[in-house]
């Protein structure tokens, strides 16, 4: 009956926040680890519990995207190590690839913000310049903050702003940093 499948739905609806809750708390300790072999190896934990946040909130772009991206990160772990995952053909084809998403899972103009999120954050993980890819990080960031936004996603919202939060914080202390150090050779 229609009450059940409501009340059906408002728990897959919770349990999808909760997933998003772990899947945030998950986001942040990717950060905390040393070895980029490890955090990429978080990160794909991480995926994977995206995948299913936005599936049961009904975010059929971000759960494609975000899945796809379980496979971009197997390549990436294996990207300085293995010759055949270091190609930047992977990240070439991997953008092209999220880039589709957006037409194949049309659903408004919400649809264009994971596949163009998941292309840019594609690079921001191919390049090895630190803050050529926070800046990425920062785009991607709000992007995936517009579709968190329409998905309702409290977690992923949350996890949106913290991110830009830090890479601002990042950004400031660098040009500080910077100010400071001119400073000194002035003295």
């Amino acid at each position: 009956n229609k009450y059940q499948r409501l009340q059906i739905k408002m728990v897959v609806y919770w349990i999808g926040q909760a997933i998003g809750v772990i899947a945030m708390i998950e986001s942040f300790l990717i950060y905390q680890v040393s070895r980029r072999r490890k955090m990429l190896a978080l990160k794909l934990i991480d995926d994977l519990l995206w995948t299913i946040h936005f599936i049961t909130l009904g975010g059929i772009t971000g759960a494609l995207t975000t899945g796809i991206s379980i496979t971009r990160g197997l390549v990436f772990y294996n990207k300085g190590t293995k010759k055949w995952a270091s190609s930047p053909w992977w990240a070439v084809g991997y953008s092209l690839i999220y880039l589709a998403c957006a037409p194949l899972t049309w659903s408004g103009i919400s649809s264009i913000f994971p596949p163009l999120a998941s292309a840019m954050a594609t690079w921001g993980f191919w390049i090895d310049k630190t803050e050529r890819g926070k800046i990425i990080h920062a785009l991607v960031a709000a992007c995936m903050l517009a579709y968190a936004i329409v998905l309702h996603s409290y977690s992923g919202i949350l996890t949106q702003v913290v991110t830009i939060s830090s890479i601002v914080i990042f950004f400031i202390k660098l040009m500080h940093g910077k100010k400071t150090n001119k400073s000194e050779v002035v003295k």
